[in-house]
């Protein structure tokens, strides 16, 4: 089998796999058939009959670790132990031969599987600098995309566990955030939660960005509700307050508040014209009142009138939007 590492690529496959979270599990174990069982005696005869003990023995050592190594885990884990054998200077025919016998129908996909396995390690060696400085999210799509080159809808049963810890990972965060929306925490306190979840190892969310994240805080139903109640100078120092908890500079700081100055005065303005519209509505039906709409719209919108119409034809009306202090 082409089943072969040294010892320092083995070592540094394990660093590199460690590195980006992908462990190369050792399996300890109890006890296992003697490496000098292989050499021992001095006549051939009696070096043959202590060849076919340790052979024997090693093939019962597999058999009785893995079975009939029908699943892929138990596979992964005939990988795992060979080459922790090869580490401990166990020879590599004499595993190879033990294998061939312990699992003589499964051999050839075996063959397979390692033979992948190991190009996947040797990827993982080449690329370990791109990969490590890769953010969580690029580094999970590249390994992926790897995987799948090389093991096709394999590759998903060789990771279900890592697969099976992400959406165990998602279910928290989604519960988590369920939590946030309805908590009544200081928003000081909301978004160090907040930030606490989305970083956790294993998250898919790992690795986003602070703006990305401020969107999430900002779409809070806890943290809107506790802006809506402000008056507008302290809504907005709470956050400035808050922007400046999440990292950002203060000329972004600046920049922002003057962007959500804007988005204010457009809402005020949004929200007159939603009323004087509905007395419209009220009070005038068919070509007058798409006349007078068409001139409210107008006063009111300016160069913005004829995107303002356009979207009403269509049934959207922005100013009906759930308003978000801090995102629209």
């Amino acid at each position: 089998m082409k089943w072969r590492y040294t010892l320092t690529a083995v070592a540094l496959a394990t660093a590199v796999a460690w590195a980006i979270q992908q462990p190369l599990d050792v399996i300890e174990l109890a006890s296992e058939p003697s490496v000098e069982t292989a050499s021992s005696g001095h006549s051939s005869a009696a070096a043959a009959g202590s060849n076919l003990d340790a052979n024997n023995a090693w093939v019962a050592h597999f058999q009785a670790l893995h079975g009939e190594a029908d699943s892929i885990a138990q596979q992964l884990a005939i990988y795992r132990e060979y080459h922790r054998l090869i580490n401990r200077m166990v020879p590599s025919s004499l595993l190879d031969s033990a294998l061939q016998q312990a699992y003589p129908n499964r051999y050839s996909a075996l063959q397979a599987l390692f033979d992948g396995l190991d190009r996947y390690q040797q990827w993982l060696l080449q690329q370990h600098k791109t990969l490590i400085a890769l953010t969580e999210l690029e580094r999970n799509a590249r390994l992926w995309q790897q995987r799948h080159a090389l093991f096709g809808e394999q590759a998903r049963q060789i990771w279900q566990q890592e697969l099976d810890q992400h959406e165990q990972q998602r279910l928290a965060v989604q519960a988590e955030l369920q939590r946030l929306h309805d908590t009544e925490q200081p928003l000081q306190q909301i978004w160090f939660d907040l930030q606490s979840t989305l970083s956790q190892p294993l998250s898919q969310t790992q690795g986003v960005g602070t703006a990305a994240m401020a969107n999430v805080f900002f779409g809070l139903d806890s943290v809107q509700r506790q802006l809506a109640a402000m008056p507008a100078d302290q809504r907005q120092a709470a956050i400035d307050q808050a922007r400046q908890q999440m990292g950002f500079s203060q000329q972004r700081r600046d920049w922002l508040a003057q962007r959500d100055q804007q988005r204010e005065q457009r809402w005020q303005r949004g929200l007159s014209y939603m009323q004087q519209r509905q007395q419209l509505q009220a009070a005038y039906q068919g070509a007058e009142l798409q006349q007078r709409l068409a001139a409210l719209q107008q006063q009111v919108f300016g160069h913005e009138a004829a995107t303002i119409a356009k979207e009403e034809q269509q049934g959207f009306y922005r100013y009906q939007r759930p308003r978000l202090y801090g995102r629209n």
